[in-house]
Parts: structure tokens; sequence; C-alpha cells
């Protein structure tokens, strides 16, 4: 599916300490455009960031799918992004 949707959040994480929820959309990978993309190719790029890894996401809502996928592409090239590292 697209945008890739995050399925879970495991407490104690810097995902979860930086705010990042189930449900939030992911935009982009360390600035590259992601919501075309699988989620066998969202995991690739995720793997092959070494040192730092920014995710920007559009913040989960209680809306339907369509609707999420429809801000999501709207969020890209918005404000409405949030910005989530790991270091």
């Amino acid at each position: 599916d697209r945008p890739c949707i995050i399925s879970a959040v495991h407490p104690g994480t810097i995902a979860y300490e930086s705010g990042l929820t189930e449900g939030d959309l992911v935009i982009a990978i360390n600035n590259r455009k992601c919501t075309d993309l699988d989620h066998q190719q969202v995991v690739l790029l995720i793997s092959r960031c070494k040192h730092k890894l920014v995710l920007k996401v559009a913040k989960a809502r209680k809306m339907s799918k369509m609707a999420a996928v429809n801000r999501a592409q709207k969020a890209y090239s918005g404000n409405d992004m949030k910005y989530r590292s790991k270091k």
C-alpha cells in the first residue's frame, strides 16, 4: 500500500519518544519523497540509512484511508509535516 503507514511504535524507542504514532503516514525519508514507494522499497530505503534517519510524516488522525492518502500527498508539498529523527 502507498503511502507507507506506520503500523506500530514500540514504547521506549526513539520513534516513540519522538512522538511517532501508529497510523502516521511516511511522506519522506531523508528528504526523499516516498509516497509513491511500496512497503519493501520503504524498508530498503530506511535500511540504507547508516548514520541518521529523518522521517517526514503526516500525523495520524481519525479518517478514512483514502482521506489519509490524499492528505499525505498534499502534506509533502505543504507545511503539514512533522520531522522525526534518529541519531
